[in-house]
């Protein structure tokens, strides 16, 4: 097997270990925090974008439901976090069709058959399961 050998084009990854060691720990790792931080927000804020238009899920529910963990000197680490396992039909804009509830999921209109949508219940959806009219 051949032997691979990696070279840097330049020097910026030792001028950046120079300046670093120069500052000292305690401040290059508060420094590494705050870029971590600023960059994990701008991060935050994409995810939380493309969530909205890739599941059709309002934004305001997005915000709500996801969280972003902040890095500090001594764990340098940023987190996003969603804590919401489930959304109802009733958070896609339902409607009563003739052939039963039309919904907004995934960026595209779905709809299922045998279903019915019940305003005074929160625009909850339910499947008919019987041939009755009326449950």
């Amino acid at each position: 097997m051949p032997t691979v050998v990696i070279e840097e084009a330049d020097q910026v990854r030792t001028h950046f270990e120079a300046a670093c060691f120069r500052v000292g720990s305690g401040l290059a790792r508060r420094a590494f925090s705050r870029a971590m931080n600023s960059v994990g927000r701008k991060n935050f804020t994409q995810v939380k974008r493309a969530l909205v238009v890739q599941t059709s899920i309002k934004p305001g529910l997005v915000n709500k439901n996801t969280k972003f963990w902040n890095s500090s000197p001594s764990k340098l680490e940023t987190r996003i976090d969603g804590r919401r396992e489930y959304f109802g039909l009733s958070h896609f804009r339902p409607k009563q069709m003739a052939l039963g509830a039309a919904v907004h999921v995934w960026g595209k209109g779905i709809i299922y058959p045998h279903s019915f949508v019940v305003r005074s219940l929160s625009n909850n959806v339910f499947v008919r399961t019987s041939r009755k009219r009326f449950p």
